[in-house]
């Protein structure tokens, strides 16, 4: 109990921390095995021969909270619910003699049950890969309903044969007990398994949770019959990060309030203070065509991401310092880290987004590092040292503002364009298309070629971002880029 106590505090702290979070809500519909050795329960009667193993199916509602304690594990409280509905039984088979007959008898001995159990457990969380975790919780098990129906039944021969009841009736069925029992047993329970987060959204704070576990059940179901079940469940849920620690965030030990740095993003020469990378995301299918001797055809896919600024420029500034020895930015995702040392008679620093997106792909934490010669006086003596100092972090999120999804017919030559069969296979080509939205070309001969068309729906040699999302591609040599709608 004491422990479920500080897992709450520190729950608490950690939302008003910003401290990785999260609630998870998810289904898991379960097979468990039954083993148990009984004859009496709660002086209900039943017959000589041991029901021993069974079956039965759930269906599971699971809600929990983690917090990150450390890297790669959370810690967490949570509670199911479990409806669960089966049988156990067992078979006898020895001879009996019917009407004087000698018949290969069989009974079965079995109990049905429904029942509703509550589940209290503490969760700890391993992160194996990137979204994939494997999960233990270890709790306790309580029983809020149990319906209970146990009988003997003539199995074979099935066509004759009978019990005959207390009151003088002919059944099949013998020690019929039905009712619901009061049971007032907890028990201990362990689930060991894996689960893998798959984000619904661009911050990836909402994801989907497919899971599988196994569930062990200790103690005694029902007292006195040793009554206890494993089971295997799957699930399907979801889970949402109040606060998503994405980034690796920089140590700040030191931080010196003097010492600030501030991003712009700056677009056609105009500045604006911001902390959002925002970015077109271009995704093309493209039929590329080489014109030649032999043409060749072939298709690949192009995926290019295009920031809507042109730079990303940090402007900093520091006071109290009189002796710099270096002064550093540091740049950190998830995954990467890097360091770079500035020039002391500046005071901006200048990115080509195209290269930060090439490196960085997640949340970017940034800061400075300044290192400061002091003198320290020890016993009349003095000597320098070196000592480290930080700015506050500043945090620029990636956001996707559009997302290009297009099929592109690349054609590309070299030397001259002159042969009069190739120019007949290009406009024919051209023509069979009823869905251009523009074409381009970066040589005069292409350009001639394509205003050919003679079509008034179709945009020749626009000026568009699109071209520069395939500049990589038509830097060099000739092209006509046909792109469709």
């Amino acid at each position: 109990m004491k422990l479920l106590i500080y897992i709450v505090l520190i729950s608490s702290y950690c939302f008003s921390q910003q401290i990785e979070n999260k609630l998870q809500v998810s289904y898991q519909f379960g097979k468990e095995f039954h083993n148990t050795d009984f004859r009496t329960i709660d002086s209900i009667p039943t017959c000589c021969f041991n029901i021993n193993s069974g079956e039965s199916t759930s269906n599971n509602i699971l809600l929990n909270y983690k917090i990150k304690l450390i890297e790669k594990v959370n810690l967490g409280i949570g509670f199911s619910y479990v409806s669960m509905n089966g049988k156990v039984n067992s078979y006898l088979e020895q001879p009996i003699s019917l009407d004087g007959e000698l018949y290969n008898g069989k009974f079965e001995y079995a109990v049905e049950h429904n029942t509703n159990i509550l589940n209290y457990f503490i969760d700890i969380d391993y992160k194996i890969l990137d979204r994939l975790y494997f999960n233990s919780r270890i709790g306790l098990s309580t029983i809020s309903s149990f319906d209970y129906y146990q009988y003997e039944k003539l199995v074979r021969p099935n066509d004759i044969g009978y019990f005959i009841k207390e009151d003088g009736k002919k059944s099949r069925l013998n020690n019929e007990y039905k009712g619901s029992l009061e049971i007032d047993n907890v028990n201990p329970i362990l689930s060991l398994g894996f689960y893998y987060e798959m984000p619904m959204n661009k911050k990836k704070n909402l994801n989907l949770i497919p899971s599988i576990d196994y569930n062990f059940q200790f103690g005694e179901m029902v007292p006195s019959t040793s009554w206890n079940f494993n089971g295997l469940k799957l699930g399907l849920g979801f889970n949402y990060y109040f606060h998503k620690d994405s980034a690796t965030v920089i140590d700040e030990v030191n931080i010196d309030r003097t010492l600030l740095l501030a991003p712009t993003f700056v677009n056609n020469n105009a500045e604006k203070l911001k902390n959002i990378i925002e970015y077109t995301n271009y995704n093309f299918d493209i039929n590329v065509i080489d014109i030649g001797l032999a043409p060749k055809e072939k298709f690949i896919k192009y995926n290019k991401i295009l920031c809507l600024d042109d730079t990303l420029r940090f402007y900093y500034k520091f006071d109290k310092f009189s002796n710099v020895k270096e002064i550093s930015l540091n740049i950190s995702d998830k995954e990467h880290f890097k360091n770079y040392v500035l020039k002391q008679n500046e005071n901006k620093i200048d990115f080509s987004l195209a290269d930060l997106t090439n490196i960085f792909s997640t949340k970017m934490v940034a800061n400075l590092k300044l290192t400061d010669k002091q003198r320290v006086y020890v016993k009349n003596a003095y000597s320098i040292v070196e000592k480290d100092y930080y700015s506050n972090s500043v945090i620029l999120n990636f956001e996707e503002k559009k997302n290009v999804t297009s099929k592109i017919t690349l054609f590309r030559w070299k030397g001259a364009l002159d042969k009069e069969d190739r120019i007949e296979m290009l406009l024919t080509y051209l023509n069979n298309k009823e869905n251009i939205k523009y074409v381009f070309s970066n040589s005069e001969v292409g350009f001639e070629l394509v205003q050919e068309l003679n079509n008034i729906n179709i945009t020749y040699n626009p000026k568009d971002d699109m071209l520069r999302a395939l500049i990589e591609l038509i830097d060099s040599g000739y092209y006509i880029v046909v792109y469709e709608n």
